[in-house]
């Protein structure tokens, strides 16, 4: 895996107090490595769950990235997503009680797991009102301390006050969204996360990338370029603290559907761009 930091140029004047600039670059770096996931990637995946039969979120649409291509093999797709959401926790490093939103939660997976290993105070949304009916399921059965919380709503249009949250995490999220200036956008999306977050607050964004367009056998898919991905988050307000190339690491067997994957840290400008 290749991970590079990325700072943006030209003058950039105050942003965060060098003691918060300080934990932001923390939570940026894998401690002792350059290779992130080499600690998360031996962890052992969950305990199976009835309501997703093991299998991430969304496993049975056709058109989702990891959607599977061995439906006889639905651990290993488990695994792979765990392992993606434990890397996602390392870069964003939360702590007991920090807000956490979770933009297209799904069925719940990342929020009850980053919430059970971390402690943090998560909020999910997701547009489609069945998996939040399974995500709430699920937390009701948990028996977490501090339990996360679900709404159903549109990405573009977050049902929360302007900085109402420490950090948000959007994994294959844009992903099925198209890049036009409009509501309902790649862009619109991100600022509407930028918006959610207080000023310094971090992003991890994790997408499947390529050329521009939808690649062959994913007809949902709108995909973007490595490239644009960084001029988007700048465009919505965020500076990219971080790029990593998960790039054949993540254990997804859809290789065929899209060329990359990038997992992106970023914070949020205290003078947000609208």
């Amino acid at each position: 895996m290749n991970a590079r930091e990325i700072r943006p140029a030209g003058p950039q004047g105050p942003r965060l107090s060098r003691a918060d600039a300080i934990r932001a670059d923390r939570r940026a770096r894998a401690p002792g490595t350059d290779v992130p996931h080499r600690d998360y990637f031996a962890r052992p995946v969950r305990p199976d769950d009835p309501d997703e039969a093991d299998a991430p979120d969304g496993a049975d649409d056709p058109d989702r990235p990891n959607a599977p291509d061995r439906p006889d093999d639905p651990a290993s797709l488990a695994a792979a997503a765990d392992r993606l959401i434990r890397l996602a926790g390392t870069r964003l490093a939360p702590l007991p009680g920090t807000a956490l939103l979770v933009i297209g939660c799904g069925t719940g997976r990342a929020a009850l797991l980053l919430a059970e290993e971390t402690g943090c105070a998560v909020t999910g949304t997701d547009i489609r009102a069945a998996r939040i009916a399974t995500a709430r399921r699920r937390v009701a059965r948990s028996a977490l301390a501090v339990r996360p919380e679900f709404h159903t709503a549109d990405a573009t249009a977050l049902p929360f006050p302007a900085g109402s949250f420490d950090q948000a995490l959007m994994m294959e999220v844009t992903t099925r969204m198209p890049d036009t200036p409009g509501r309902r956008g790649k862009r619109a999306a991100l600022a509407e996360a930028a918006r959610c977050l207080r000023p310094g607050g971090l992003l991890l964004l994790a997408d499947p990338v390529g050329a521009d367009g939808t690649p062959p056998g994913a007809p949902g898919l709108r995909l973007t370029t490595r490239e644009r991905l960084p001029a988007l988050l700048d465009a919505a307000g965020f500076d990219v603290l971080r790029i990593d190339d998960l790039t054949g690491l993540t254990g997804e067997p859809a290789a065929e559907r899209y060329p990359g994957y990038v997992m992106i840290t970023a914070w949020s400008r205290v003078a947000r761009v609208t």
